[in-house]
């Protein structure tokens, strides 16, 4: 898969963000991180990791980028934890 310097850090972007916050993040939000004038751009990209077979998106949902294999993503031990703790993002609350 031959994907150009800024495809492969919008693939990392959106393993991070998959990772910390458990959603991928909006075409907006990479044009933003990215700073392309418009979402065009990010589209652009984003099209052409679908194309090299890096994501597949889902048509018509928000947030419909999906990793076909997720890259490695560097991660930073914190002091004090085993390596043997699962770290799982929170995503709704349950009444109790």
């Amino acid at each position: 898969m031959d994907l150009t310097d800024t495809q492969q850090a919008i693939l990392q972007l959106i393993a991070e963000r998959i990772e910390s916050e458990g959603a991928p993040p909006s075409q907006t939000e990479i044009a933003r991180a990215f700073g392309f004038k418009g979402v065009r751009a990010a589209q652009y990209h984003l099209e052409a990791l679908e194309q090299a077979g890096a994501i597949r998106r889902i048509p018509g949902q928000a947030r419909g980028i999906r990793l076909v294999q997720a890259p490695a993503v560097e991660k930073l031990a914190e002091p004090g934890l085993p390596d043997s703790v699962l770290r799982l993002p929170v995503l709704g609350r349950v009444a109790a």
